[in-house]
């Protein structure tokens, strides 16, 4: 992705263990926009208000365990309102 956007600023913790969670809130707050496959940092991500493209992973080779999950963290903060399902 970097070479395709220079302009881009890649975070990447992979291999660093866990992040402590203020790092993680002061990391988020200053981005434009998050793309993660964590679902963790999605949820941390809505709750700062910020623009989100979650990456489902495979789980056992099928991606249904976190469409689940996003998908009901995202009904529930999104409560009432008119969902394009086919998007998530």
């Amino acid at each position: 992705m970097k070479e395709r956007i220079p302009e881009i600023i890649l975070i990447d913790y992979t291999d660093k263990g866990y992040l402590p969670i203020q790092d993680a809130v002061q990391i988020l707050v200053q981005a434009e926009m998050v793309i993660t496959s964590h679902y963790h940092v999605l949820v941390l991500s809505i709750a700062n208000k910020m623009t989100i493209i979650s990456v489902m992973k495979d789980e056992v080779g099928d991606k249904g365990y976190y469409y689940n999950k996003n998908d009901g963290l995202i009904q529930q903060v999104f409560d009432g309102l008119d969902i394009d399902e086919t998007r998530l």
